[in-house]
């Protein structure tokens, strides 16, 4: 039981990262646009 709320933990973990490494590199590709 304890290996199935680890693995549930890292998916969402992963799904965490990915999501704010995506969001990063958008936002970081819009900044300069918005400046200029």
């Amino acid at each position: 039981m304890t290996g199935v709320i680890v693995a549930y933990a890292s998916l969402v973990a992963w799904s965490v990262i990915a999501t704010v490494v995506v969001t990063a590199r958008d936002g970081y590709r819009a900044v300069p646009t918005l400046e200029r």
